[in-house]
């Protein structure tokens, strides 16, 4: 069963905010537009995981999924 998606537009008072605000839900939100936003938002994805990925491939079994890695206890 696949998630249902909902598209908002979120008035915000500058993108640092909406980077602090959109970044805490993960991978639950996936901004469209403004592209600034996206890619400093792809940036803190990407940061974060050269932090933890080599962690995670030692620690966890990760098994493709259609939508990317899923993690399997």
């Amino acid at each position: 069963m696949r998630a249902a998606r909902l598209t908002v537009t979120l008035p915000v008072e500058s993108e640092d905010v909406a980077d602090a605000q959109l970044t805490a839900p993960g991978p639950e939100v996936e901004v469209l537009s403004p592209p600034g936003l996206r890619a400093r938002l792809a940036r803190d994805a990407l940061r974060i995981v050269l932090l933890y990925g080599p962690w995670l491939s030692t620690a966890l079994r990760v098994r493709p999924a259609r939508r990317g890695p899923m993690l399997v206890p």
